[in-house]
């Protein structure tokens, strides 16, 4: 069941998309957190340059360009829905019965599942992929939001 907090962060996502041209786009994931303290996130680049005065989808798009250097990884939101941290390596623990985390489809990508196990942490409200394959998807508790 979709909440208000979810399906504001599916506009943002679908926001983003649309602020990418078609050559630059190469998928987005996010993190909304509660708490940053024990997030399992590395960085992938030392460069984390936001665009003062943008929206939050403006400052999506721009981090995930394909063109940027840094574009790969997970985008870090505030519960405030404010970006703190772009292009970070989000390293969930498995959770102890994996098979409950695959998919009905044959296959599926890294960062999908990345979203899927890191929504189940404690410090963690929601994550979201966006990619041509599978459009928006918000995960909450390890479920996919429909």
């Amino acid at each position: 069941m979709l909440t208000h907090r979810s399906e504001q962060l599916r506009k943002i996502l679908e926001s983003a998309r649309a602020h990418i041209p078609e050559n630059e786009f190469c998928g987005i994931g996010v993190v909304l957190y509660l708490i940053y303290d024990g997030l399992p996130v590395l960085p992938l680049c030392s460069y984390q340059e936001f665009q003062k005065g943008s929206s939050l989808a403006e400052q999506l798009a721009q981090a995930s360009l394909f063109s940027n250097p840094c574009h790969d990884g997970f985008h870090l939101i505030s519960d405030e829905f404010q970006l703190t941290h772009t292009n970070q390596y989000l390293a969930p623990p498995l959770p102890s019965n994996t098979s409950v985390y695959s998919r009905s489809k044959e296959t599926c990508g890294a960062r999908y599942m990345s979203a899927q196990i890191g929504s189940l942490l404690p410090m963690v409200s929601y994550t979201g992929i966006l990619s041509d394959k599978e459009g928006v998807v918000i995960f909450e508790d390890g479920i996919e939001i429909k």
